[in-house]
């Protein structure tokens, strides 16, 4: 009586007979282990929904399956394995057109373009030639200036119909109101820059071996970086809180880029950098290089960009990496360091900028520039403008 009221289990275990292949060892598999077997692809992957009947051992598997795909759903898995959380795109949002910009011009002084062109026209004739420089990618001296912000004129903004379009003379009106103020900062002095440093932005990978842009710049130990600096944010301030600066608080980084391979001709699918180390090798800019150069990176906060940051990261990581490699030879490494210290510094890419001799030069006029549009000397053509003496 007894063995007639057992189990189907119980009753095929005593009979000798294999389980039935729709019973709850099927949902385990060969995937036993390793994931989540064989069960979970049937009614997850298949998208059967409805559980067996019961009794038949496939109701938990059911189940769990479905509990696993709420489970996988709400956590935003993949349903390959454990990949960690889908990334979760950001709401594109769209940004203005850029029409203007604001900045305090370097190229209209014929001295500062004749030594500007003289480092430049020299790379280009290296021999052998600086991998990836092209003269479609060394800007025209006479477009050098430094950027204070860039504006969107006579359109309506993207994300905001409502909002009121700028428009140039709203920007001339802020131009105006700038001069007694500025003039009162400098009281009577001219104002310049010192262009003592020189540096990358966005290597790819952080490898200066890649690198897209190098610009020129004030380092902050220069005498006349603290004023010059002052004037930038007056100007930047004035426009931010007239509200016709696009990216208002960014801060204020200024620096005349020289090389850029954003404008290689011909276009290219991809952007195709250019070697760093090999600029820095070049007879052209061993010339300007400061001998000796002792300074602490950190004094160029003020100018280095995140890209940067991320570049310095990068070597960080891999001088540590290195000196994991090399723990049987500890005692080697810190006598080779010491007699290190003995050579030009000049041989190691210190982090950070490099410390040049571009000069010092007055800087005389704010200008308005329309993008895109250009004169007959190929500069920037200016809407408007006042001195700054």
């Amino acid at each position: 009586m007894s063995e007639s009221t057992s189990t189907p289990t119980t009753a095929t275990a005593a009979t000798g007979t294999a389980p039935s292949s729709t019973g709850s060892e099927r949902g385990r598999g060969r995937g036993r282990g390793r994931g989540r077997g064989r069960g979970y692809y049937r009614y997850y992957r298949r998208g059967k929904s409805s559980a067996p009947a019961q009794g038949s051992g496939e109701g938990e598997t059911a189940k769990s399956a479905e509990e696993e795909k709420i489970k996988v759903a709400d956590a935003g898995q993949s349903s390959g394995g454990n990949r960690g959380p889908r990334k979760q795109w950001k709401e594109y949002t769209p940004k203005p057109k850029l029409t203007h910009f604001l900045c305090i011009p370097l190229g209209h002084n014929p001295a500062f373009r004749e030594s500007l062109s003289k480092v430049t026209d020299a790379l280009l004739a290296a021999d052998p030639p600086i991998p990836g420089l092209d003269p479609s990618i060394v800007m025209n001296a006479r477009r050098m200036h430094f950027t204070i912000g860039v504006m969107s004129l006579h359109r309506p903004s993207p994300t905001d119909p409502a909002a009121p379009v700028r428009t140039l003379d709203e920007a001339k009106q802020v131009l105006d109101e700038l001069r007694p103020k500025i003039q009162t900062m400098l009281n009577g002095e001219r104002l310049r820059v010192a262009l003592d440093n020189m540096d990358i932005m966005w290597p790819y990978r952080g490898n200066p071996e890649n690198a897209n842009v190098m610009w020129i710049g004030p380092s902050a130990a220069a005498s006349t970086t603290e004023r010059f600096m002052a004037v930038g944010k007056l100007i930047q301030g004035a426009f931010k809180d007239a509200g016709l600066l696009i990216d208002a608080d960014r801060p204020l980084k200024l620096h005349c880029t020289v090389v850029n391979s954003i404008y290689r001709t011909p276009r290219q699918r991809f952007r195709k950098p250019f070697s760093y180390p090999s600029i820095l090798a070049s007879e052209a800019i061993k010339s300007i290089l400061v001998p000796d150069d002792v300074s602490d990176a950190e004094e160029s906060d003020t100018l280095e960009s995140e890209e940067q940051d991320e570049q310095d990261e990068q070597g960080e990581k891999d001088e540590e990496d290195e000196e994991d490699e090399k723990d049987e030879k500890d005692e080697k490494d810190e006598k080779d360091e010491k007699d290190s210290d003995d050579k030009p510094k000049a041989q190691k890419r210190k982090k950070g900028p490099m410390n040049v001799d571009l000069g010092e030069w007055e800087v005389d006029e704010l200008q308005i520039c329309e993008m895109g549009s250009y004169g007959a000397e190929g500069e920037y053509n200016a809407v408007a403008r006042i001195p700054l003496a």
